[in-house]
């Protein structure tokens, strides 16, 4: 994830969250949904995570991040659950 999509990301996470127009919250929230789909968006939750400050984006990729490795547990390889189950403890740890 580029510093752009990040703020994209944060934008859609804003617009979630705070916009009292409900046609835009829900563009938002159906751009943001993506985010959860696949196990392929890991490394851009983790992203989000390590790099935004907005507590609405942090919000949205821990839920997703949460998500993913929840429902991937079981395909993931034992070093890949390692290594996230270690991002997690190190991210809490913070």
């Amino acid at each position: 994830m580029e510093p752009s999509q990040l703020k994209q990301f944060e934008t859609y996470c804003a617009t979630l969250y705070t916009s009292p127009d409900a046609a835009e919250r829900s563009a938002a929230e159906a751009a943001l949904v993506q985010l959860s789909t696949s196990a392929e968006y890991i490394p851009q939750c983790q992203y989000v995570l390590d790099h935004s400050k907005y507590a609405y984006a942090q919000l949205v990729a821990a839920n997703a991040l949460k998500k993913l490795l929840v429902h991937s547990w079981n395909h993931l390889s034992q070093a890949h659950q390692i290594e996230f189950r270690n991002y997690t403890l190190s991210y809490l740890a913070q």
